[in-house]
């Protein structure tokens, strides 16, 4: 349900004060090497801070009315509280962005409670659809008395919309077992359908949308019945999806043809980029420091507002957006894997981000209360070590590795693959921290810091890779970087705490905690 802004604009201004006036004069005395702020700025912060009440007075609409990422759950992330309810069984499957939901034709999602948050009839739906299926109804508004309001329909393999007849049917087939971007876009009384970003067809019925027959009018009411994956014909459900849906959304507007191509083109499931910049799980002081430091630039890892698509600056915008999600944890589609390492006792790792939980080999100390994070696992240097699926493969696009470690010897390894390479590790001479992924053929090199994290400290590693650049961190600052437009593909699964091989001497031995994987670039 649509809640009233005031409020909730207001507590967005206290967030913002108590988070942000500390920081900047905590940075101003200090004046770190990484950032300073100029007293000029942080006047203009604080004056802004003063007028922020006064900004924030006017309510924003919220357009986006119902988001399900299916990332393990069915949960509504606009914000509304629209959560879907399965029925048959639906599982969650590796999807376009995350997970997804597959649906084996006797499976749906109901989601009426969105029927609420509709202001008019203009509208857009959209979601990513990997199918085979020729003949389906995936996306569906029916009346409470089960007649036809709008379906999205494939047929014969093209993708439309139906109110009793099909309509505006794709030139493009979309029932070729590849992930498409299907939306539908009501403007007014005429429908568009789009294939990945681009308008296909149109049509405009000679009566109102609906199912005109029996008194049915077609504005969207609270009691119409919204589902995914089959539409209401007659008394039960019908005309199943056979396939998979990731990221389905539903807008209480008309989306322009740009934003359609900006939603298709960004691949981390958040319409903007992840306001968790570096990749803790946590939007915190250390967030907002980093948004100020990239103050009125247009770095698009920070570009977070306005919602949905940013506005290409670093700007007061995006410093209201982070204050929203200040001291929450983060539902982060782009986190493919996290292992706390918090277990008391267990021979499985477990992932708290998806269904990646790993094998814990050898016996290693499990250390509930020892870990920089609360727990940690003590490894013993001689055949402790765990091991996971394959779920990542380094050559497709940008991602991040990050571990807290503690300990360690040179030339031993806290992240490898199985018979390719050690992803985070140390050199054998004085414990710098490396790494060996890199590009195929000859002339590759590993990428070498002169950061030694044996000295027995806890330090927070990662690797980032984003597309173009190799970067290694050591408690938040780059020790090394290169320019590396590819990497070498992998089809194996991790060791996290012995090398490649798993040969002597490349044991951890020392604690590791926290370790995650994102699919995006952060700045740790």
């Amino acid at each position: 349900m649509k809640s009233t802004t005031t409020n909730h604009l207001h507590r967005s201004a206290v967030l913002l004060t108590a988070a942000i006036i500390p920081d900047l004069f905590l940075r101003r005395t200090i004046m770190s090497k990484k950032s300073k702020i100029r007293c000029g700025g942080l006047i203009y912060f604080v004056s802004f801070v003063l007028v922020l009440n006064l900004v924030l007075a006017s309510a924003v609409k919220a357009d986006l009315i119902g988001w399900w990422r299916f990332n393990d759950d069915f949960l509504d992330s606009s914000g509304l509280g629209n959560d879907g309810i399965p029925k048959g069984n639906p599982t969650f499957v590796e999807g376009y962005v995350g997970f997804a939901l597959e649906l084996d034709g006797n499976d749906y999602v109901v989601i009426d409670a969105v029927s609420d948050d509709f202001t008019d009839n203009d509208i857009t739906l959209s979601a990513w659809v990997k199918t085979s299926d020729r003949y389906a109804k995936w996306f569906s508004c029916n009346t409470g008395h089960r007649g036809n309001q709008v379906r999205l329909a494939i047929v014969g393999g093209k993708f439309g919309f139906d109110t009793d007849t099909e309509h505006a049917l794709s030139t493009t087939t979309v029932s070729d077992g590849e992930w498409h971007l299907l939306t539908f876009v009501r403007s007014g009384n005429i429908g568009y359908t789009y294939v990945d970003g681009v308008m296909e067809n149109s049509y405009e019925p000679a009566a109102n949308y609906g199912a005109n027959y029996a008194g049915y009018t077609s504005d969207f009411t609270s009691n119409d019945l919204w589902s995914i994956g089959q539409e209401w014909d007659g008394p039960g459900p019908s005309d199943f999806l056979t396939g998979i849906v990731d990221d389905a959304r539903i807008y209480d507007r008309a989306l322009f043809e740009a934003e359609i191509l900006v939603i298709m083109e960004y691949d981390t499931g958040l319409d903007v980029p992840s306001p968790d910049f570096n990749g803790d799980g946590i939007v915190d002081s250390a967030d907002m420091r980093t948004l100020v430091d990239h103050w009125h630039t247009d770095n698009a890892l920070y570009d977070i507002a306005p919602e949905p698509f940013g506005d290409g600056i670093v700007d007061v915008q995006d410093l209201i957006a982070l204050s929203e999600y200040l001291t929450k944890e983060l539902d982060d589609p782009t986190l493919l894997a996290h292992w706390a390492l918090d277990e008391t006792e267990s021979d499985i790792a477990f992932d708290s981000a998806g269904i990646n939980d790993a094998f814990v080999i050898g016996n290693p100390l499990w250390q509930p209360t020892g870990g920089l994070v609360d727990g940690a696992i003590e490894l013993d240097g001689v055949d402790d070590y765990i091991i996971t699926a394959p779920f990542l493969n380094p050559a497709v696009g940008p991602f991040s590795v990050l571990a807290w470690i503690k300990g360690g010897a040179p030339g031993q390894v806290v992240i490898s693959a199985p018979g390719g390479v050690n992803w985070l590790g140390t050199d054998p001479l004085d414990g710098f921290l490396m790494t060996e992924l890199t590009k195929p053929g000859r002339g590759a090199a590993p990428l070498l810091s002169e950061t030694t994290i044996t000295d027995g400290q806890w330090h927070r590693i990662g690797f980032v890779w984003d597309g173009s650049n190799r970067t290694l961190y050591v408690d938040s600052v780059a020790v090394a970087h290169d320019i590396e437009d590819s990497l070498k593909s992998s089809s194996n699964g991790l060791n996290i705490g012995t090398g490649k091989a798993m040969k002597s001497g490349t044991y951890w031995s020392g604690l590791i905690d926290d370790v995650r994987i994102y699919n995006r670039t952060l700045i740790p």
